[in-house]
C-alpha cells in the first residue's frame, strides 16, 4: 500500500452527511489494506461532534461496542481505534493530543511496512491535514451540510455511486507520488 520511502499514509474521509456511506467505505478499505499485506497497520479513528469539552476514547469494551462504526472499523480489520468526540471549539486541542498518541503509539511499533491512518468526520479530517482526502457524495440533488462542502473543496477524490476499492487505491497510490 505505502512506497518505501514513506511509512505514514494519512487519508481522510468526509461526506456529505451523516449515513452516506463512510464507514462502509472504510470497512472496504481497511479490508483491501490488509489483505494486500498483512503487516501494514492501520489506526482508524472516528470523530464524533459534541456540544462541549472533548476526549479521545480508547476503552476496548467501548469501541468495540456492537452497532458503533468503532466496531466496524475494528472488525475490518483495524489494528488500532481511537474515537474522539469534542465540539467544533475543543476539536484543534483536541487533535494535537491525538497526533500526540498516534506517534508514540507508532514508536513503540517496529514496523517495516508502514502505516495507514484513516480518519472519519469531516471536522476532524480538515483539523488534522490527511495527505489524501476522499469525499463520499449522496444523491445528487441532496444538500450537502457545510462541514462537507469545506471538505467537498479539499478533496483528491470524489466517490459518488459505486467503486472499485482496487481502483481508489490506484488513485491514492498516484496522489501521493505526486505530493
Amino acid at each position: 500500500m505505502l512506497s518505501k520511502n514513506s511509512k505514514l499514509l494519512t487519508i481522510g474521509i468526509g461526506g456529505s452527511k451523516s449515513s452516506v456511506g463512510k464507514t462502509a467505505f472504510i470497512e472496504s478499505f481497511i479490508t483491501a489494506i490488509k489483505k494486500a499485506n498483512k503487516k501494514t497497520k492501520v489506526i482508524s479513528i472516528k470523530y464524533t461532534k459534541i456540544s462541549q469539552f472533548g476526549c479521545i476514547i480508547t476503552d476496548f469494551n467501548l469501541i468495540d461496542s456492537w452497532g458503533k462504526d468503532t466496531a466496524r472499523m475494528k472488525r475490518a480489520g483495524a489494528d488500532y481505534v481511537y474515537w474522539v468526540k469534542a465540539s467544533e471549539k475543543a476539536l484543534p486541542q483536541i487533535a494535537k493530543k491525538l497526533k500526540e498518541e498516534i506517534s508514540q503509539y507508532l514508536h513503540s511499533k517496529n514496523n517495516e511496512d508502514g502505516t495507514v491512518v484513516v480518519l472519519e468526520g469531516n471536522s476532524l479530517v480538515r483539523v488534522m491535514h490527511s495527505d489524501v482526502i476522499i469525499f463520499i457524495k449522496g444523491n445528487p440533488n441532496e444538500q450537502i451540510k457545510p462541514s462537507g462542502k469545506a471538505i467537498l473543496n479539499m478533496a483528491d477524490m470524489i466517490i459518488e455511486n459505486d467503486y472499485s476499492i482496487d481502483e481508489i487505491i490506484v488513485k491514492i497510490k498516484k496522489i501521493k507520488q505526486k505530493n
